[in-house]
């Protein structure tokens, strides 16, 4: 995807080009296509998450637990709010994850549960579900244009649910405004966890809305989806 000029200086600094580069000329990299990058993934991060764990090779310094962060980057947003812009919404997904410390296995058990299948239900004693369900979009910072999945499990069913309302009631393709991401904590019955939170934003400015649509024609016809390994990562909230 070709870099829109204006926006270069707006990119994160571990991305960013000197000024007397024209951000078009790709040589050294112009054999790299769109099969052979994934996008990060906007996370947040728990109490046990590796990247806030004393020790850990995953550790990000600085992180705790309720900040929001970028795992290419390791952009840390703290508890926001992050202003971004949704490229595309993605068909929602379940997985099967082997549960914590099995002798069965671990990470994913079945990659591809159908929506309807009663492990993504709630047991009738209450039971949480079996399977994860995963609502994911492609989205990027409105102010740095770093791109990223943004991706709520059952935890952010919430977020997830307002976001999807909000892109249905206000007319103009999704990219048009941005929405406001924040992380609050939430107590369940297992324990508290940190979820995420939307609530809408403003109208981008033009500049915002043609890189938007450049990076919207850019994924016609291709599936994008957060690695499992980074899926299997975030299974930190054993419920």
């Amino acid at each position: 995807m070709a870099e829109v000029k204006s926006l270069v200086k707006k990119q994160p600094a571990a991305l960013a080009l000197p000024d007397f580069v024209d951000p078009t000329d790709r040589r050294g990299a112009d054999n790299i296509t769109g099969d052979d990058i994934r996008l990060p993934r906007l996370s947040l991060a728990q109490a046990l998450s590796p990247e806030v764990l004393k020790g850990d090779p995953k550790r990000i310094e600085g992180l705790e637990s309720g900040d929001i962060f970028s795992n290419l980057l390791q952009t840390n947003y703290h508890n926001g709010p992050v202003s971004v812009v949704v490229v595309r919404r993605e068909d929602p997904r379940a997985m099967e994850f082997y549960p914590k410390n099995s002798k069965e296995g671990q990470g994913v058990k079945d990659r591809n549960v159908p929506l309807d299948d009663p492990r993504c239900k709630f047991g009738k004693d209450g039971t949480p579900p079996v399977a994860t369900i995963f609502h994911e979009y492609v989205a990027f910072d409105a102010e740095t244009k770093e791109p990223f999945i943004l991706s709520f499990k059952s935890t952010s069913a919430g977020a997830a649910r307002a976001l999807n309302t909000f892109l249905s009631l206000r007319k103009g393709p999704a990219f048009a405004t941005t929405f406001k991401v924040s992380s609050a904590s939430k107590q369940y019955d297992e324990g508290p966890c940190y979820v995420f939170t939307v609530q809408p934003g403003g109208p981008v400015d033009r500049a915002t809305f043609d890189y938007a649509s450049e990076m919207f024609d850019s994924l016609k016809g291709r599936e994008v989806q957060a690695p499992e390994a980074e899926v299997v990562a975030d299974k930190d909230v054993p419920f």
